[in-house]
């Protein structure tokens, strides 16, 4: 009997220590980051050093680790493009501060938007945008109300899945400022004296490719609206002297095109 119950704690322990070979560290962070794979060095009280898989090491303090687990290991992320063998890791930000630029690169619009915000989770990433673009056309052909627009947005975003390429949304609403270029003349018509922006607005939907590091590429169809207001004055001669009258020209632009996209 002494000895069936030394066997059984024999194999008892030797199936744990089997089944905790087969596993791996996992590292949380207080930011949202998890890092899997084998720590191979402590330092009391100052930081951990994580290998993970693809050989990259990882070094993180103390003060930036939520709690260490021990974990079955996941099957390998996808493969490379080639087809052959298991793909890298990449490193997804579940929730913390997010960076992102998008530029517009189409023959109707060129621009620079930068974003700063918080991501909640997945599906929710909130944030302040600010750009600088230059419209020279819409869609419909309009082009008298080109020029330069500032706009300052409200910025939401979010992604469909937590993968190493994921289909992603935008939305985002505002106002625009409008860079004035002076006057312009007309032979025996109004003369142009200054424009306005107005509301601004954009949807878009893409994807994007989340690398092993920090930075994620995106590319994505959107379509902006812009508001546009020109001033004009007419002056009308009456023998003894001139009178005025100003009209104003608005207009909504639209401009549908392909923003790529870089951020953290």
């Amino acid at each position: 009997m002494k000895n069936y119950l030394l066997l059984m704690i024999f194999l008892i322990a030797t199936l744990s220590a089997g089944a905790q070979s087969r596993g791996e560290d996992v590292i949380y962070l207080k930011s949202g980051n998890v890092y899997r794979g084998n720590i191979i060095e402590r330092i009391a009280g100052v930081s951990y050093k994580i290998e993970i898989a693809g050989g990259s090491i990882i070094v993180v303090t103390v003060a930036e680790v939520d709690k260490i687990t021990k974990e079955k290991k996941l099957p390998p992320e996808g493969r490379y493009l080639s087809g052959k063998g298991p793909g890298p890791t990449f490193h997804y930000r579940t929730k913390g501060y997010f960076f992102q630029a998008q530029a517009s690169l189409d023959g109707l619009k060129f621009g620079l938007h930068i974003i700063n915000g918080y991501k909640f989770g997945q599906f929710g990433m909130l944030g302040l945008s600010v750009g600088a673009d230059e419209i020279i056309s819409d869609i419909r052909g309009t082009s008298a109300h080109n020029s330069g627009f500032f706009p300052f947005s409200i910025y939401y975003s979010g992604d469909l899945y937590k993968r190493h390429i994921t289909p992603f949304y935008w939305i985002e609403a505002g106002y625009a400022y409008r860079s004035t270029r002076g006057n312009d003349y007309y032979d025996g018509g109004p003369e142009y004296v200054g424009g306005a922006g107005g509301a601004t607005g954009g949807a878009g939907f893409g994807v994007k490719f989340y690398s092993r590091h920090r930075v994620h590429f995106s590319i994505a169809a959107h379509l902006d609206i812009q508001q546009a207001t020109d001033h004009y004055l007419t002056r009308h001669y009456h023998n003894t002297g001139e009178t005025y009258t100003y009209t104003n020209s608005s207009v909504i632009l639209i401009n549908p095109g392909l923003k790529f996209g870089v951020g953290f």
